[in-house]
């Protein structure tokens, strides 16, 4: 058994983007991403809400064939703190985290951090395969960071999250 960590961060508002998005457009966003993650990521296609209060969610995920687990689904228990991130941990031991953060200049120089920490009982400690899967992860990484952002602009611009 490995686990995979993997973490990836962009600019939420990097030069010449608009609309600018507050720490609260993000993280009303984010929320929005935890009810319906198919409107965000292109590896899901539908997610049942079981549970909420505001303190999180508990959710089932299913994911597009070959994109997620092997069952295809996925239950998570994911906690918010209010404003900074939401923790995502899975039935299986895995956890994820989206996390807003601000950096020194301005109060809109905001990043978007993802973290992954994988459970894989099924690969060994050192093998070409965990580090096959650990790159993957680190590439695709990325690219849901940047369709989040995308996502929760468009989202702006159509008037569905507010200041």
């Amino acid at each position: 058994m490995v686990l995979i960590t993997a973490s990836s961060t962009l600019p939420i508002n990097p030069p010449s983007t608009t609309p600018i998005l507050s720490t609260s457009q993000i993280w009303q966003g984010l929320v929005q991403k935890c009810r319906h993650p198919q409107d965000f990521l292109a590896a899901m296609s539908d997610c049942e809400v079981i549970e909420e209060n505001a303190q999180g969610l508990t959710r089932i995920v299913t994911f597009k064939e070959g994109m997620g687990p092997p069952a295809g689904k996925v239950e998570e228990k994911i906690v918010f703190v209010e404003g900074l991130k939401a923790d995502f941990h899975m039935q299986t031991g895995s956890k994820v985290s989206n996390i807003i953060s601000q950096g020194p200049s301005s109060p809109t120089e905001l990043y978007l951090t993802f973290t992954w920490e994988w459970l894989h009982p099924e690969i060994e400690a050192g093998s070409e395969k965990e580090k096959e899967q650990k790159m993957m992860y680190q590439g695709t990484g990325g690219e849901a960071v940047a369709s989040t952002i995308k996502s929760i602009r468009e989202m702006v611009k159509e008037g569905k999250l507010r200041g």
